[in-house]
This record gives C-alpha cells, structure tokens and sequence, in this order.
C-alpha cells in the first residue's frame, strides 16, 4: 500500500516546529477502484488548532486548519495511543479484500508507531469507550468530517440487472455488483482469469468438514476464462491483443446461482475437491466461441463457476468443458441447503423485492 510522502518544504503557519508537534499519517487502498486515500495531519503541542490536508492516490489537496475541538479530540487520542498502543485480543482481522488503513505516529517524548489496521464491522462500534485508543484512532481518521476531503476517483460500478431466481419460480435475484472490470490479461500461471475482489466480504468459518473431506475457505476468489493450456493453444494463433478486445465487446455482468457442488478429481497426485459457486455469466462462453473461432483452436462452453473451498493445500480444479463439470460433479446443494458454504461470500442469492 502506498503510503503519503512527508512535504518537508510546506510552510508552517502556525508557528511551531517539527519538533513541537503530533504528527499521524494514514492510508487506506480502496481495492474496488484501486486507489489510496491519505490524510496527514500536524497538532501542535502547545494546544494551538492544527491543520490537515487529504489525497487520492499521491495527488494531495491543500492544508486546512482545524477547528480546536477537532485538534484536541485527535491530539488526546494520539497521545492515548503512545501510551498504550497495544491491541491485544481485540485486534481486528485482516479483510481478504486487503481493506485496511496504514497508520504512522509521532508523538513528541514517545516512541514512534506504525500499525496496519484491518477496516471491518469494528468500525460500527468505534465510538465505544471500550475499544482500544488507536482503533478510536483509527476511526475517527477514517469517519471525520474533514474539510476538503480529496474525492475518492475511480470506475463507476455497472448497473444491475436482474434474473430469474433459481431458488423460487418467478422470482428474481440481482447480479453481483462489481467495478467494470479491465482486461486482466493472463495471469502468472498463463491463464485468464477475472479476479472478484470483492467476492469474498469475510471468512466465516475459514474451514469446513463435508462428508468427511477437510476444507479451508480459498481467500482469493475469480472466475476462470481460459486454462493455461488453452491460453497456450490460442496464442499460438492469436494475439492477445485481440483477446482484449473481445473481452471488452462483452458485458461482465455475472449473477449467483444459489447453490453450491462438491467436485472431485483423482489425479495422480492423489484426490482433488473443491466446493464452488455456480454462477450466471453469459460473457464466459460468448468470450470462448470468439477466441475459438478467431484461432480455430476448439474451447468448448463450459460451466462459469467460483471456487470458495479447496482442501488443505490445495488450488481447486480446472474445468474447461460442460462434460468435465458433469464428470467431477459429486454432490450439489440447493440455495436452501448451501448457506454455510456460501456465507461471507457475494454468491447468495436475495431475493428482490
């Protein structure tokens, strides 16, 4: 994540040294727009109001003061926290999204801190007396009502739709909501594969036993365009260039289907299974048909899916045709039955109303 840089050449207007001040930083990487919001601010010692100034992504607005009330709230909390830094148990847990704020802090006398906090639910509590002082911090940095906030910039999300719910006839359910996705090009493995970075909203449980088989949750979740192998295939025919530009002709829209699949493989290596999501995503198949008959290499349609549970150690299973999902397929659970495999994840369905 990147973190502000210190100006060591703005001025000082209100007539203190570096050394006669608090100084907090903080950076949190907005992973749907893939931008970095920072603020920094200076408060004095002597109690005089401080200043502050925001940024997206290094370009920073310019100083502002702040009211006293504002600066003795944050000044006390930061010098709270120089005392008494630690979390304990009541650290809060890593996001798999990487949602967290970078937070450095100095205060005059005291010994320097630099902590990485995770942004979750904690933050609906933050004003809680019985919350540590650096997540007190941490919040009111992150839900101050700042003067001149920097605007956060990025894609807008696409528009929803909406489908038949598979759950209950007639019903519907909407699409996963995702930022317009960029060509991802191929990944390091040689496939294509989208990621869904917001797929995962928590891991809750991290593990699962299902028919005697361990699972863990798999925290990096997307949606498998190409194998390696037939990204291979077609680059032998094809540039990539004019793989991107299928991809961008097509609309990424993708929706949950409700249920969940075990599926197996006996490699020789040993048993392969993974659980995953099915899902509505016409763009998947329509890529491959273009791909296929650009190169004339055969991608036959297969069936779009999203791992979310693999075994200990493993990677999940590659699934490059309809037959293959059909051969691996061992047990499905319909939307009523699959919530514990689907919960902390974008892949239930709700029903709209």
């Amino acid at each position: 994540m990147a973190s502000p840089s210190v100006d060591s050449a703005s001025p000082r207007p209100f007539g203190f040294e570096a050394g006669d001040a608090i100084r907090l930083t903080a950076s949190v990487l907005h992973t749907w727009v893939g931008g970095t919001e920072h603020w920094d601010f200076e408060l004095p010692c002597n109690r005089q109001p401080g200043r502050m100034r925001t940024g997206w992504s290094g370009k920073w607005r310019p100083w502002h003061s702040l009211t006293q009330a504002q600066s003795d709230h944050l000044a006390d909390l930061c010098r709270e926290t120089a005392a008494n830094p630690e979390l304990g148990d009541q650290r809060p847990v890593l996001f798999v999204d990487g949602s967290a704020m970078r937070l450095r802090l100095t205060v005059p006398g005291a010994l320097d801190i630099e902590e990485m906090i995770p942004m979750n639910g904690w933050l609906d509590t933050a004003d809680s007396a019985q919350l540590p002082s650096l997540l007190r911090l941490v919040a009111a940095v992150r839900t101050g009502e700042w003067p001149d906030r920097a605007p956060i910039e990025g894609r807008r999300p696409i528009l929803m739709g909406s489908v038949a719910s598979p759950a209950k006839p007639g019903g519907e359910i909407g699409f996963y909501e995702m930022t317009p996705p960029a060509w991802p090009g191929r990944s390091d493995t040689g496939s294509v594969i989208l990621p869904l970075r917001d797929g995962r909203l928590r891991l809750h449980p991290d593990s699962l036993d299902v028919d005697g088989l361990p699972l863990r949750a798999k925290e990096e979740v997307h949606l498998t365009l190409l194998s390696s192998g037939e990204a291979e295939a077609v680059a032998a025919h094809l540039t990539v260039s004019a793989w991107e530009a299928a991809f961008n002709s097509l609309d990424w829209r993708l929706a949950p289907c409700g249920s969940a699949v075990l599926l197996q493989e006996k490699k020789a290596t040993g048993l392969e299974y993974s659980i995953v999501a099915p899902v509505e995503c016409p763009a998947v198949n329509a890529f491959r048909r273009q791909l296929s008959e650009a190169s004339g290499v055969l991608l036959p349609d297969t069936v779009p899916h999203v791992t979310l549970w693999v075994r200990p150690g493993g990677r999940g299973i590659g699934i490059s045709s309809q037959a293959q999902y059909q051969d691996c397929r061992v047990r499905e659970w319909a939307p009523a039955d699959a919530g514990r495999f689907l919960e902390g994840s974008a892949f239930t369905t709700e029903e709209l109303t």
